[in-house]
């Protein structure tokens, strides 16, 4: 039978994985609509010319979301349930910034059968823009 997911034996502290993104105007626009957050730093581009960065920038939350696509799809997950995420901003992201984000195992609890992955995202230039830390659990399950 198939498994979806991955148990905590199949992960390791400093295991990781990285992916780059590049959020674009839609997909700001889109997330502005799905979360109710239409804030003109990211979605009127004149209040955002003459405001802090000179540019709408991408929702920090649409960012930090990388951790769940470690989590739910790729490295560690697929099928990790988060139960605590911490997220810390640094730097704003530009629509059309390619952003690489890197998640790597830092902890390993059998006992209690979580995990802890800390999730960095950077910009082109090298310098973190969001780190997010995860704490869930890794759950492998047979499909017929």
């Amino acid at each position: 039978m198939p498994v979806i997911g991955r148990s905590i034996d199949e992960i390791e502290v400093g295991q990781t994985a990285t992916f780059v993104r590049t959020f674009t105007e839609d997909e700001v626009r889109a997330f502005a609509d799905l979360t109710w957050d239409h804030n003109p730093f990211h979605t009127h581009p004149e209040f955002a010319k003459k405001a802090r960065f000179g540019r709408p920038i991408v929702h920090g939350m649409l960012t930090a979301a990388a951790f769940t696509h470690f989590g739910g799809d790729f490295f560690p997950g697929p099928a990790i349930l988060a139960t605590r995420v911490e997220v810390k901003f640094f730097k704003p992201v530009l629509v059309g910034q390619p952003i690489t984000s890197t998640a790597e195992v830092i902890e390993k609890d059998r006992r209690r059968g979580l995990i802890v992955y800390v999730t960095t995202c950077k910009n082109p230039e090298g310098e973190a823009v969001a780190v997010i830390t995860c704490e869930g659990y890794p759950t492998a399950i047979e499909i017929p």
